[in-house]
């Protein structure tokens, strides 16, 4: 049976923060953030497959995803977004008592960027069975 039309399947960091800079630093050089504080604080729910996955979700593709992710995945919200979008989440691993990853995301007017990641759980995906079922009706 295929009743998926996209497996989106990885997570390397699922949390973004979204930085923005008064200009691309040089090296040692401390740079002001350019945005109102409020936002610096802000997490956004990200990862590239997440997003890819979302979007198409959005436009009425059948979507499954697949992943290892933290228990912060239910708490933040995240999985209830995704369920929203009618996102098939049966091959998504959730590991209690881990953090997912988060990226900081730094950019400067002329659109340079740097992206700082610490991975979480997703730096240890060792016993991770990818999600064959979802793969199977994909």
């Amino acid at each position: 049976m295929t009743d998926l039309d996209l497996l989106s399947v990885g997570s390397w960091t699922i949390f973004d923060y979204i930085l923005r800079a008064e200009h691309y630093p040089e090296e040692g050089e401390t740079v002001a953030l350019d945005m109102p504080s409020k936002l610096i604080h802000t997490k956004f729910f990200g990862d590239c497959s997440a997003n890819l996955g979302a979007a198409a979700a959005s436009l009425g593709v059948k979507v499954g995803r697949g992943m290892v992710v933290g228990d912060d995945f239910n708490a933040s919200g995240y999985r209830a977004h995704l369920l929203e979008l009618g996102i098939d989440l049966s091959g998504v691993d959730v590991r209690a008592g881990e953090d997912s990853g988060y990226s900081y995301n730094v950019s400067d007017p002329k659109g340079r960027s740097v992206c700082f990641s610490h991975l979480g759980i997703a730096a240890n995906q060792d016993h991770w069975e990818p999600p064959f079922a979802q793969i199977e009706r994909a």
